[in-house]
């Protein structure tokens, strides 16, 4: 097993931390974050043409056939940078469900294109992820012509969607597209200004099915894997660019002609933060590139990346903010908008004690 990057992902790397640094440098991040709905508009397109939407989209359906690790790659850079925009919600939420419909080939390169916006509609009141739906939606109308009524929470970027991705539960599990233009839209307060969140509401919304059954069970589980993955690969970027800035500041600020940072009591916990860092990239490494080998999602080894990735990056966030002192709580530091996008992450996927009893049970279960 090889983990180091190779030159592709060396300058995929480079590519998307220079071109984030340039449209959301550190000294605006938090401009664009309060106007991350505004700044998603104008930087869309230019994602579409960077090939970034569609990173792990097949090149026969207009994308740019990238790996997993390929893919893991960018979303660290996208963490570091802390984009203002959706992207993990269309590269993990949207397209594979897309992609996994025979029924949504002429809406996947509209989407990798950046010509229309698809929102993932999953999560309900009550849901402890955005996966979750425990307030049921009723399908009604015919087989042909089902008609959507409910309400969904939580659902990022839908204020500029032009339709939704709804999956409903139940004896029928299926994944249904409703066209924005049938669903009222309510913008929702969020505890990370850089994701727009909204509820949805449908009223006997027409509907076309993408996928049903058995099939719709199975990418449901991909795309959650995937999520993981992919937010894990985000963390790993803040952790990084968190501990890039916390070792600059207290090498500079000093206490008793001294800087702050030779102090064991900051050392130690720099020492920790970057510990935790590596930990958290070779455990995404190590998901990505299993999950490319199997050609499928390798839920373990995904499972045991957000696990400690997730947590390791609000951890790394209180840290930080501790070892900035006073600066670190006010408003105009960039260290809160990490904090919020790790707990945003954190709470947007299943808790550490939940990925280690599904480790434990693959762990233990004996094959076959």
């Amino acid at each position: 097993m090889d983990l180091r990057p190779t030159p592709e992902q060396d300058a995929l790397r480079k590519v998307g931390r220079d071109f984030i640094g340039t449209i959301n440098p550190l000294e605006q991040l938090n401009r664009n974050v309060d106007e991350a709905t505004r700044f998603t508009s104008r930087v869309w397109r230019k994602l579409a043409e960077l090939g970034w939407l569609g990173l792990t989209v097949p090149e026969d359906l207009g994308g740019a056939g990238a790996t997993h690790s390929d893919t893991a790659v960018l979303f660290e850079e996208v963490g570091a940078g802390l984009l203002p925009v959706p992207l993990l919600a269309t590269v993990a939420h949207v397209l594979p469900w897309l992609t996994a419909s025979p029924d949504s080939e002429e809406l996947i390169p509209a989407v990798v294109g950046g010509e229309r916006r698809v929102a993932f509609a999953g999560a309900s009141v009550g849901g402890r992820t955005l996966f979750d739906a425990f307030v049921p939606l009723t399908v009604g109308g015919t087989s042909t012509q089902p008609l959507l009524s409910g309400t969904r929470t939580w659902v990022i970027g839908a204020d500029a969607a032009d339709a939704f991705l709804v999956p409903v539960w139940g004896d029928a599990p299926a994944i249904l597209l409703v066209d924005a233009a049938h669903a009222s839209v309510r913008p929702t307060e969020s505890l990370d200004a850089s994701q727009s969140v909204s509820e949805v509401v449908f009223d006997s919304a027409p509907a076309r099915i993408l996928l049903s059954g058995q099939e719709a069970t199975d990418t449901a589980r991909r795309v959650e894997d995937l999520s993981g993955l992919f937010a894990s690969a985000e963390a790993v970027g803040i952790i990084s660019r968190l501990l890039t800035i916390t070792a600059e500041y207290t090498s500079l600020r000093e206490q008793f002609d001294r800087p702050v940072a030779t102090f064991q009591g900051v050392s130690h916990q720099l020492a920790d933060l970057y510990v935790d860092g590596e930990l958290a990239r070779s455990l995404v490494l190590w998901a990505a590139f299993e999950t490319d080998r199997l050609k499928a999602p390798a839920s373990l080894e995904i499972a045991a990346a957000a696990a400690h990735a997730l947590p390791a990056a609000v951890a790394a966030a209180e840290t930080a903010i501790q070892l900035h002192g006073g600066i670190g709580m006010t408003w105009d530091s960039p260290l809160h908008r990490y904090y919020k996008r790790a707990l945003f992450l954190r709470a947007s996927h299943q808790g550490s004690s939940a990925l280690l009893r599904q480790i434990a049970r693959d762990v233990l279960t004996p094959a076959g």
